[in-house]
């Protein structure tokens, strides 16, 4: 065929009626964050004392690490805590967003044998790709442009056009930069799975390069997107110039995707997988140990992840101690004993907060083994087990145990590395038994989020992003909780809610009977359900 992009545009407009509902989720659930948080910040930092207050909040070395550093400027306000506030979490979710939009588009629609049923019409090689690239840009440009349009004229405290459309521009900038990067990966690699881990795998490590940069001054950063947006310091200096990085990293990465695909069949990759064993151990007799074996590599992948993360934001908990032992007067004031003590408490405030991003961790990686019970029978993968002599109870409970194992051991692995690292530099080190305390604390609540995941799967395979949305809204009513001060009533809407004080505070053994039932009934109902489900 003469015309490598034949037909592009119909495969567009066929991506958008398919992924319309996506995509104004989506763009609902992001621009209505930034709609809603720009005019409650003018309620909860109207005042300069309130500035200054957050202002000293946002640079401790805690909120350095998770927000990105705070510029120190004469006059501050609203709008600068606002950016500083959003700027890097939003671009994280942009960042997901479009790598979740655009693998299913590429490497998904290759093994569902679409992409082989579109080639055998007269459709360009490389148009499949272009329409999801397409597709990507307009998602990100809407997205850019409804940040610019709402924060503009939300009447935020020394807002101004300019400094809001760069905070969009560099939204939508971060969102396509992985969207192609994700596409890039599709060219790469051969399944779905992998693709996903990979370019999820990108996110994570490009945000710990940014964060060891924040806290420790590195001088990397050039190396990571993340750390591009915050030199671009909306509603401070507006400078425009990193968006320059943006685009030619998304231009090379745009070049790099036509030329790696002309050199690769429908349906594989550039790497080819490793073949397996032509004979099957006794491992893999068992529905169990079959799922053990096929979600391993994933399990090794999310905990090595999870340890990673958490021996870096370990590392950080020195400075708790220096921040105190800095202070001269607090340090008269309560003498060398007491500072530990303090430093502790800070680093245990700092360990609660944590908790929340290692339990999502965990989730995520549950409820994806949860969702392929539906997609794996949707694609016809089951039907061999399921004409065996296999009761349903037993085939659904071979997803669920693994993902519960599977959560529990990625969490596990995320608190042993806060555990080890942050002890290593704090002068009072925190007991094992408070992490351990913690860590049995949050297993509940992981578990109702992979019972929800289940109830989904069974009952509403067709809405089971809402899910996710309920995922991402308890993790933010937490992690930006503090900083928004949300209603103690709105956190405990989600699980986190009711768990958010430990280890600071005793576990509340009523609360945690409440979530054991709840998680245990979510699980018994969607047991009951798939029982009685129609496999076709």
């Amino acid at each position: 065929m003469t015309n490598n992009f034949a037909r592009t545009w119909r495969l567009l407009l066929l991506n958008l009626r398919k992924d319309w509902l996506k995509l104004t989720l989506w763009l609902v659930m992001l621009l209505g964050l930034f709609a809603y948080t720009g005019p409650y910040m003018n309620t909860l930092y109207g005042t300069k004392a309130e500035l200054t207050s957050m202002a000293e909040t946002l640079n401790t070395p805690s909120m350095v690490a998770l927000l990105g550093k705070m510029p120190h400027v004469q006059t501050l306000t609203t709008a600068m805590v606002f950016a500083a506030e959003m700027n890097l979490f939003m671009s994280i979710i942009a960042a997901i967003m479009s790598v979740l939009i655009v693998v299913k588009n590429t490497r998904g629609a290759e093994e569902d044998g679409v992409v082989e049923l579109l080639r055998s019409r007269p459709v360009g090689r490389g148009s499949v790709n272009l329409a999801a690239i397409g597709e990507l840009v307009l998602l990100n440009g809407v997205y850019a442009l409804g940040i610019g349009l709402l924060v503009g004229n939300s009447g935020i405290y020394g807002g101004s056009l300019k400094g809001a459309f760069l905070l969009g521009l560099v939204q939508g900038a971060v969102g396509l930069l992985f969207g192609l990067l994700a596409i890039f990966l599709a060219q790469i690699f051969e399944n779905t799975r992998t693709v996903s881990a990979a370019s999820f795998g990108a996110i994570g490590v490009f945000y710990v390069l940014t964060m060891m940069n924040n806290v420790s001054d590195l001088g990397l950063d050039w190396l990571s997107p993340f750390s591009w947006l915050g030199q671009t310091q909306p509603y401070i200096y507006d400078d425009y110039f990193p968006l320059v990085y943006f685009l030619t990293a998304s231009f090379l990465l745009g070049c790099a995707i036509f030329l790696v695909s002309r050199n690769r069949d429908v349906g594989v990759g550039l790497l080819a997988q490793r073949p397996g064993n032509s004979r099957a151990g006794s491992a893999l007799r068992g529905l169990y140990s079959l799922r053990v074996r096929l979600e391993r590599a994933g399990l090794l992948w999310w905990s090595v992840a999870a340890l990673v993360f958490g021996a870096t934001y370990g590392s950080i908990f020195g400075s708790f101690d220096d921040l105190v032992k800095n202070n001269k007067t607090l340090a008269q004031l309560i003498g060398a004993n007491q500072q530990n003590a303090l430093s502790q408490k800070v680093a245990l405030q700092f360990v609660a907060l944590l908790a929340v991003v290692f339990a999502v961790m965990a989730v995520i990686f549950g409820s994806n083994i949860i969702h392929k019970l539906q997609t794996e029978q949707t694609k016809g993968m089951l039907e061999l087990l399921e004409s065996k002599a296999v009761s349903r109870v037993k085939f659904v409970t071979s997803y669920l145990t693994v993902s519960l194992l599977g959560a529990a051991i990625v969490f596990f692995a995320g608190v042993l590395g806060l555990y080890f690292a942050g002890n290593s530099v704090l002068e009072k080190p925190i007991e094992f038994s408070q992490y351990w305390e913690m860590y049995l604390a949050y297993l509940p609540a992981i578990g109702i989020f992979i019972g929800l995941a289940l109830v989904f799967t069974v009952y509403l395979p067709k809405l089971y992003m809402l899910n996710w949305l309920y995922l991402v809204f308890g993790f933010g009513s937490i992690y930006f909780g503090g900083l928004l001060k949300l209603d103690g009533n709105i956190q405990k809407l989600t699980p986190f809610g009711w768990l958010q004080d430990i280890p600071v505070k005793s576990l509340d053994l009523a609360a945690i009977t409440t979530l054991c039932v709840i998680a245990f009934s979510l699980i018994f109902v969607s047991i009951i359900g798939y029982r009685r489900k129609d496999l076709v």
